[in-house]
């Protein structure tokens, strides 16, 4: 019998677009292979609904902060087998052992900093191997970039012409919520360092449109949710990036990137990058001294590509791309195997097998 999958999703301004769109990549594999699998989600915005409505699954809101009732309810009256995928990182532990009291619960969690009572804890970010979980003795750990959720266009290896000898197009993203008050010295040193570059700038689907650009904005172009972000990103000498799950796009398509923290999660993530080669940590964009590291940072890729292809070879082999086929893979074998055993919370240090 085919499995029902419930998700239950975080999205907002607040939290950003990458927990919806790694779990609508998900849910879209796991409905598309030869037995189609049943999905549901469970947000807990209106605004997340939103968004993701063009997926065509049905959606209901749990609102953030009133508790897991149409999560629960979703994952009691589902036929058997039904498994529960949790991507919402503060959802703490009570939580998450609220749904599994329901179904095998899979937890899609960035940092390792709540307990994890679950199945399954995946985490795809570069240097998820090294971290500490406190999970079930019976838990499943699935780590490492091998198991980040790319759509299935990032499995393709990229077709990037030669690196060119000067930076001629940069590509900016800042994340899927507001970014105006970021954007505008973002762009301002960008104009600055590179002045004959043309600029793509990313808005995600919590960001409102803008107008600002900029002196020169005529080579400044603003792409509000873009429908094929892997086409930016192939055409881009540089990005200026956000350490989330768009990072992992930018390795995925040899892109050279300049990383940015624009939240506690994404920590991991620019570590994990930068120490693969794939990504210069340029630190916190909020940090007074982001505007001349960015500046610096500009000005010695500019004009050197050997510098720019070795971050992008770099990028590509540490993400192939083919990580949603693995989890989905290990979703539909939680749901043929129901939940396992009971177990008290440990803290075990594991390899990510």
């Amino acid at each position: 019998m085919r499995p029902t999958v419930v998700f239950r999703i975080a999205g907002g301004e607040r939290v950003g677009f990458g927990h919806l769109r790694r779990s609508w990549t998900l849910a879209a594999r796991l409905a598309s292979g030869a037995a189609p699998v049943p999905v549901r989600f469970v947000v807990t915005s209106a605004e997340a609904a939103a968004a993701l409505s063009p997926s065509g699954f049905p959606i209901e809101v749990d609102p953030d902060g009133e508790g897991l009732a149409r999560a629960t309810a979703l994952l009691r009256c589902a036929p058997r087998p039904v498994v529960c995928v949790a991507d919402d990182p503060e959802l703490p532990a009570e939580g998450l052992a609220a749904l599994r009291r329901e179904a095998p619960v899979a937890c899609l969690d960035d940092i390792g900093a709540r307990g994890v009572p679950v199945d399954l804890v995946v985490n795809g970010s570069a240097g998820a191997e090294a971290l500490t979980y406190q999970g079930l003795p019976v838990t499943r750990y699935r780590l490492g970039p091998r198991y980040i959720l790319l759509r299935p266009a990032f499995a393709l290896a990229p077709e990037r012409p030669a690196y060119a000898e000067t930076v001629r197009r940069v590509l900016v993203l800042t994340g899927g919520g507001t970014s105006r008050g970021r954007l505008q010295p973002i762009l301002e040193v960008t104009r600055r360092s590179l002045p004959d570059a043309a600029v793509d700038v990313v808005l995600g689907p919590f960001a409102p449109p803008t107008g600002m650009a900029p002196d020169g904005a005529d080579r400044v172009t603003f792409h509000q949710t873009p429908g094929d972000m892997r086409a930016l990103m192939l055409q881009a000498d540089v990005a200026i990036s956000a350490a989330g799950q768009t990072a992992y796009e930018l390795a995925a398509t040899a892109t050279p990137a300049l990383g940015m923290l624009l939240a506690d999660n994404q920590r991991l993530n620019l570590r994990g990058l930068s120490a693969a080669g794939a990504m210069k940590d340029l630190g916190a964009a909020d940090d007074a001294g982001f505007p001349s590291r960015l500046a610096a940072a500009l000005t010695a890729l500019a004009h050197d590509a050997p510098a720019r292809a070795a971050m992008g070879v770099a990028g590509r082999r540490l993400v192939d791309g083919q990580g949603i086929g693995r989890v989905a893979t290990e979703i539909l074998a939680l749901a043929s195997e129901g939940s396992m055993a009971e177990g008290t919370p440990l803290a075990v240090r594991h390899d990510g097998r």
